[in-house]
């Protein structure tokens, strides 16, 4: 059993599954009986975050802290995610982990609480919040998995040595119908926000994971959903953001959309895309995201380092492919091999960010850290990224 204050509410809806699968579209579910009749339920599921501090012990103030921020995918390899916070150089002991997908109850992370069974095992507070309630197992491979979904949640998470308070999530619109396709999903991605308990004083902080299928504009949308929460705060403290804001360059909305995006960047020259583009998109692609940041008193160049890509594509790569069939035509894959045979075998894309306000990183620590692997097996699709920084 799923040890989740969601399982009760979970299990309510999970009864009513055959008949949502019925429905095409969130439209019709959302003006059907049946929506209305299990409403409660969904929000009790969904709109709540859970929190645990499980560290009671004061720490002392120190010169700079540790962030890192690191896509786990889903937390279905969790032994490998334990023996890596643990044991690597870079990443062990830092003072908050900003952790984009993970599940609780899906049958493909072994029905797990990934976020809290990890704080568990690294004696960490953690919070966490569900964005999708899921009517499947996943995409891809996912769908392969062994067992049945015993709760059916995917979220984002944040552990911390610190006392963690205040937790609260930012709706994020849907940029696709998550009720369309072969994985069905009740709900939409949410920004999870809270405030740590530090020497200095409150420090919010915030997991973001920008829809993946999403245009540019989308994903700017996204981004300013956030910033506008934060001005209703009207919080004049340090802030620091961490996650997945899947700046892959892409309209990746619609298939057809994605098709015209790759021939445009082919037209290019798919080296010349690699190298100019696809680790930089704050240059032109998701200039407009970045530069709003900026406009808005956010810091993220000095924040990252710049140019260095956090996820990956080899040619052949099967499991990628299998996702990618999901999603667009298989005549499309000649195509993407091509491409990545162009770009010397290697495509690889910088999704993952820190964004800071009123908080001061310490030059040279911004770090991408990648290849982590355990028992000879990646532990996640995403490298992780850390950065040192100062309370001023």
């Amino acid at each position: 059993m799923v040890e989740s204050i969601y399982t009760r509410f979970a299990k309510e809806v999970h009864h009513y599954f055959p008949q949502i699968r019925q429905i095409r579209s969130t439209k019709r579910f959302r003006k059907s009986r049946l929506y209305r009749e299990i409403l409660p339920a969904l929000r009790n599921v969904l709109d709540v975050c859970e929190l645990e501090n499980f560290v009671d012990k004061p720490i002392k103030k120190s010169p700079f802290y540790r962030a890192v921020s690191w896509n786990v995918e889903r937390g279905m390899e969790f032994e490998g995610l334990v023996h890596i916070l643990k044991n690597n150089p870079g990443l062990a002991g830092a003072d908050i982990y900003f952790l984009p997908e993970t599940d609780v109850g899906m049958a493909r992370s072994k029905n797990r609480n990934v976020a809290k069974e990890l704080a568990r095992a690294l004696n960490l507070n953690y919070a966490f919040s569900p964005c999708y309630l899921n009517l499947d197992k996943g995409s891809g491979i996912e769908a392969e998995a062994k067992g049945n979904n015993e709760v059916g949640l995917h979220g984002n998470a944040i552990l911390s040595r610190w006392p963690i308070k205040s937790p609260r999530q930012i709706l994020l619109k849907n940029c696709k119908d998550k009720m369309r396709g072969k994985e069905k999903r009740l709900g939409s991605q949410r920004c999870l926000v809270v405030d740590l308990k530090m020497p200095e004083g409150p420090l919010r902080i915030a997991c973001p994971h920008l829809d993946a299928h999403s245009s540019q504009r989308q994903r700017y949308h996204q981004v300013k959903t956030i910033l506008d929460f934060f001005k209703r705060e009207d919080w004049k403290g340090p802030t620091l953001i961490g996650g997945d804001l899947n700046t892959s360059t892409y309209h990746a909305s619609h298939a057809f959309f994605a098709w015209w995006s790759f021939w445009r960047k082919m037209m290019m020259g798919p080296k010349y895309v690699c190298d100019n583009h696809y680790c930089y998109p704050e240059r032109y692609f998701e200039k407009r995201l970045f530069n709003f940041l900026e406009q808005k008193g956010f810091d993220y160049k000095n924040f990252n380092e710049l140019g260095k890509p956090t996820i990956h594509y080899h040619l052949g790569d099967e499991k990628k492919n299998k996702n990618l069939h999901d999603w667009v035509p298989k005549f499309f894959q000649p195509l993407v091999d091509w491409s990545v045979r162009k770009a010397e075998g290697t495509t690889s894309l910088k999704l993952d960010w820190f964004v800071a306000q009123n908080l001061k990183p310490i030059e040279g620590s911004q770090r991408v850290i990648g290849n982590l692997t355990y028992q000879g097996k990646l532990v996640s699709d995403h490298d992780a990224i850390v950065v040192n920084f100062k309370i001023s």
